[in-house]
């Protein structure tokens, strides 16, 4: 059969498949125009696949031939040997190709792999225009659990084939089985799929076709998704191109593992890919179907996931019992989410597998799950059920703060003009108070209040009866406030600023705009609106805060030194350093005055001092402040506190900065398995744990760090991601410095194509939020500048455009002598030479790069061989010789001393050869 009659038989039964089980045969006879061959081979098609559904399912991996294959007798049908490779024996065949094993022998190493070659005769326009998708799909998806595309050409007589990764292994189902694994065990399984499918659909791609075939388990364990053949990309992509139209008369699905939108022809979406995972995890579970029992037509098949409501897999259990293993029991919560799930409509399942896969992990660590109904019912038995013994010390830590409040409120009314001794017993009260709320900043593993759920749950009851107590104005006030800075505690900003404006709100009502708990208000909202990316919205609510704080005189020292503390740190996060350090100099000396040096706000302030000076290359000084910090802060809320993780963190990179790579990461690691222990993965303060990390593992002196290490800071920042755009919003500024990380990582792994739209949405994202003069857009800026210069051609006039707004975002945010500004000119003068542009700027560029870089960090002086490089080649193009073999001499001592990597030192042979001629 050739392939076009083949797609005609193809298209027909497509659309018979629309008509009545009953009028098909009739349909069939009218529509074949008497061709009683076609109408034969249409019926008898109907009818095998009526008895067998999975039959046209394709791309087909392991039907028999609709109709006799020639035998094996080594004909271009069948070859022994494409290109390099030995086809050993046939994984698959189906309508349209083969899947062989194939190997080769290089070097004395054999190598298998999976080669998917399509027939003759099946070369059709829209089988090719398949074949090409799944390549494209298979190229740009890179993870861990998805099996690689390897090679992809084709035969001498022009059919295309594919080179994959083999995957010797079992479906997961039948893996799982025979391992006799837990339920636990399983939905450890299912979450390695779900972030594999997660994968696929950040990069706008829905497989369509999860089943247990297209997931194997190796010998050794690991997950692999198979078969992306009937995959669809769902929009344009940097990396896939645009979405392309497919043919809506040949329904692409296997039946028994199909949506009703792919039985329907209604729009497919990342929840299709959700219905089969749903699918899959009931069969994981239980065995079975939860629409189908087995042998029905296609027919009832299309009729069950149209109109049957699922079984619940806890009743499927007991019909489905695994030899010596007994019956396994399905709790209701992975009952509710099966069920979700599967539900019809896709807009009533789980959006995407990542959010399936997060209900998973609350089910297993035993928290309230999104797909049961929210009541208060509901989370208070999980929670208390979760933490039985916590509750009561949490409950006593709560009571304490609502006892020091009352304190702190009678008080506040008497600070100015009082008595010393009224003024020490409010400060007395208001120690009491931080000291608890501190609690609420994870305090250690074997504390209870430690954990920051347990406290979250609290938190949202005591919120949600908030306006049933009948108490005064001014205690709502303050419980509000209390509120607010608990969930701030935990980095539950969107649930903090509400409560904290409406406490503000009440306070100015009450009271004149220069009493104390006005500031206190002012503060809280101030410092919650930067921790949301607004901090220039916040600088007013500071100032006018210590405006207050510094009229009440002495007795308000205290809180004055948390008001310069607060804005120290939103200066520098505005790239105001030199205003950061004055206010936070200000705030030390008070605080070290009032509470001692080991006191838990001296090692706060002290933190954000030595990020000062870091932010101005005096490393040097950054390191000895940074080392009090971190003493103050274990002497008073102890190794295991989020502050303390914090510091260490800040510590481990001016380690970095200072050319201790090893040191950092180690460092990093240890305090990423801290913080996830104490606080949870998606904690932001984990978050950028996680983005030092990456950036260590990205850094390796002299060489191209491994590919495993890229591949681990691939995960840590794409982790990150997600973690700060739930708990952040989508446009919050840390979410565009990660995304400003996977495009730097995506440029060291050579894909500067992957790199562009993440660089230009980091960038669009800083520019909104932190301005076009801040380091952090600067530093998004080349970045960008860079993805477009290795993409080359006419991006390169768009590179230089884009880098000379990173020099200028460097010098205004950094000033002309940091390094990172030093840097930024160094990359400009590159690009001048790359496109022809004015050496006399490029050479002034260079050799302001060298001097600044030189006097910067050990950590910028990896650049020095390659900027001096250029000034060279800058000297040489502006006829100064002498001048250039100077610079030369000294590059060459660099690169001989282990600066500069690789590409420097091909660049100084280069340069070398060309003298030499």
């Amino acid at each position: 059969m050739d392939g076009d009659r083949w797609n005609r038989l193809e298209a027909l039964c497509a659309e018979a498949l629309e008509q009545k089980p009953e009028n098909r045969g009739a349909w069939i006879s009218a529509a074949c125009a008497g061709d009683t061959a076609l109408r034969d081979e249409a019926l008898s098609l109907l009818e095998q696949l009526d008895r067998d559904p999975g039959f046209m399912e394709a791309p087909v991996a392991s039907i028999q031939d609709l109709f006799p294959a020639p035998p094996d007798t080594g004909t271009e049908e069948d070859p022994h040997q494409i290109g390099t490779w030995t086809l050993v024996r046939p994984l698959g065949r189906g309508g349209m190709g083969t899947v062989w094993l194939a190997e080769r022998e290089v070097e004395g190493i054999r190598q298998q792999v999976a080669l998917k070659l399509i027939r003759r005769g099946m070369d059709t326009e829209d089988v090719l225009e398949r074949f090409r998708l799944e390549r494209r799909i298979l190229g740009a998806l890179d993870h861990p659990n998805i099996a690689r595309l390897l090679d992809a050409a084709a035969t001498p007589d022009g059919r295309p084939y594919l080179v994959m990764e083999y995957v010797d292994g079992m479906p997961v189902t039948e893996h799982a089985d025979r391992k006799r694994l837990s339920v636990p065990a399983r939905l450890e399984l299912m979450l390695t799929i779900c972030g594999a499918v997660d994968h696929a659909h950040r990069h706008l791609v829905v497989h369509r076709d999860l089943k247990p075939r297209n997931i194997f388990v190796t010998g050794d364990g690991t997950v692999k998704l198979l078969d992306f053949g009937i995959g669809k990309v769902l929009g344009e992509s940097g990396i896939l191109g645009p979405a392309r139209a497919t043919r809506t008369r040949a329904r692409l699905l296997t039946p028994e593992y199909a949506a009703p939108e792919q039985i329907t022809g209604a729009p497919i979406s990342t929840s299709t890919d959700v219905y089969g995972l749903g699918l899959l995890l009931c069969e994981l579970l239980t065995g079975r179907h939860p629409l189908l029992s087995g042998g029905e037509t296609l027919a009832e098949i299309e009729d069950a996931t149209l109109h049957r409501t699922p079984t619940a897999p806890s009743q499927l259990t007991g019909q489905h019992t695994q030899p010596g293993q007994g019956r396994r029991r399905i709790p209701r919560d992975l009952d509710m989410i099966i069920l979700k799930a599967l539900r019809k409509e896709p807009e009533r399942r789980y959006p995407t597998a990542a959010d399936l896969a997060t209900d998973l992990r609350r089910h297993l660590s035993g928290h309230p799950v999104t797909a049961r109904p929210d009541t208060i019912g509901y989370r208070v038995r999980r929670f208390l059920r979760r933490n039985a013994a916590p509750v009561i010390a949490v409950s006593a830590v709560f009571l304490a703060l609502v006892a020091t409040t009352a304190v702190t409120l009678v008080q506040s009314r008497r600070v100015a003009g009082e008595s010393a001794r009224v003024a020490a017993e409010r400060d007395k009260a208001l120690e009491v108070r931080g000291f608890l709320m501190e609690m609420f900043g994870a305090t250690g593993a074997g504390r209870a209040v430690g954990d920051t759920v347990t406290v979250r749950r609290l938190l949202d009851l005591q919120a949600a009866r908030l306006d049933a107590e009948p108490w005064s104005p001014e205690l709502r006030a303050e419980m509000l406030a209390v509120l607010a800075d608990g969930y701030d505690r935990l980095g539950l900003w969107e649930e903090a600023e509400p409560l904290a404006l409406r406490s503000l709100e009440i306070r100015r009502s009450l009271f004149r705009n220069d009493h104390p708990d006005v500031a206190a208000s002012l503060n809280l909202v101030g410092w919650i609106a930067h921790e949301r990316g607004r901090s220039r919205d916040a600088v007013p609510l500071l100032h006018e805060a210590i405006h207050i704080r510094r009229a009440l005189g002495p007795a308000a020292g205290g809180d004055l030194s948390r008001s310069l503390n607060d804005l120290g740190v939103i200066w520098n996060a505005l790239g105001q350093y030199d205003s950061a350090q004055a206010v936070l100099e200000e705030s030390l000396a008070i605080r070290d005055r009032l509470f001692g040096p080991g006191h838990r706000t001296v090692g706060i302030t002290a933190n954000n001092l030595a990020a000062a000076h870091w932010f101005q290359s005096r490393v040097d000084d950054a390191a000895r402040i940074q080392q009090r910090a971190v003493e103050a802060l274990q002497q008073s809320v102890g190794p295991d506190h989020q502050r303390t993780i914090v510091a260490l963190s800040n510590l481990a990179t001016f380690r970095l900065t200072a050319g201790d790579l090893d040191g950092a990461e180690r460092d990093y690691r240890n305090l990423l398995a801290r913080q996830e222990r104490l606080q949870g993965a998606d904690h932001p303060v984990t978050s950028q744990v996680r983005l030092s990390l990456a950036t260590a593992l990205t850094q390796q002196r002299g060489a191209v760090p491994e590919p495993s290490r890229l591949d681990e800071a691939d995960t840590q920042l794409r982790q990150a991601l997600a973690a700060y755009e739930s708990r952040l919003g989508v446009a919050h500024p840390q979410v565009g410095v990660t995304l400003d990380r996977l495009s730097d990582l995506a440029l060291a792994r050579g894909r500067p194509a992957e790199a562009l739209p993440l660089a230009e949405r980091a960038v669009d994202i800083l520019r909104r939020s932190r301005g076009t003069e801040h380091r952090a857009t600067a530093d998004a800026l080349a970045g960008l500048a860079l993805a477009h210069r290795r993409l080359g051609g006419g991006h390169l006039d768009r590179a230089l455009r884009f880098q000379r707004e990173a020099v200028a975002g460097f010098q205004a945010g950094a000033g002309p002598t940091h390094a990172e500004t030093g840097r930024a000119r160094g990359m400009l003068c590159d690009l001048l030479l790359a496109t022809g542009g004015d050496l006399v700027e490029a050479e002034h560029l260079c050799a302001d790069a060298v001097e600044v870089v030189s006097r910067g960090p050990p950590g910028f002086h990896e650049m020095l061989p390659f900027f001096r490089l250029r000034q060279a080649v800058a000297n040489y193009l502006l006829q100064h010789p002498e001048r250039a073999d100077s610079i030369v001499a000294v590059a060459r001592r660099e690169v001989e001393r282990g600066l500069g990597g690789a590409d420097a030192r091909r660049l100084l042979d280069s340069l070398t050869a060309a003298r030499r001629r």
